[in-house]
């Protein structure tokens, strides 16, 4: 994959299943691509207080304060899947809920969780797993 086909979209929210990928050891040319690359790169505070042992690799992400907008799209998220008998984990919904809320793609770790909201939401035709985000960036 050239430079290009990243650029279609410069602006990637991470979850926290895909933090934990980037900072292992096995994923520091991915990450050096991204600096390389400059893509915006963004991070919930949920990921902050749900993977705390890596916060020294946030300071080259952008983060996404939780705010009512959020808070009342992850609620909407949530109780729609409810109704249809799935539970989900309520820091997946506000990850989902703050890329909805911002338009920004989220990257996800092939959680099933994310899979499911990918129904419910706008969302769902900007994810992208960081498994194929992985491959892409290193092409």
């Amino acid at each position: 994959m050239q430079q290009s086909n990243l650029e279609e979209k410069l602006r990637w929210l991470f979850d926290t299943n895909s933090i934990i990928k980037l900072v292992r050891s096995e994923n520091a040319a991915v990450y050096e691509k991204l600096k390389e690359f400059k893509l915006i790169n963004y991070v919930s505070k949920i990921t902050i207080l749900e993977y705390p042992k890596s916060f020294k690799t946030y300071k080259n992400f952008q983060i996404i304060d939780l705010n009512r907008k959020i808070t009342d799209k992850a609620l909407e998220l949530v109780l729609k899947l409810r109704i249809d008998g799935k539970l989900i984990p309520i820091p997946d919904a506000l990850i989902v809920a703050s890329a909805e809320v911002h338009e920004i793609p989220v990257l996800i770790s092939d959680d099933r969780h994310f899979h499911i909201l990918q129904k419910y939401t706008e969302v769902a035709k900007i994810v992208l797993s960081f498994q194929d985000f992985v491959q892409k960036l290193l092409s």
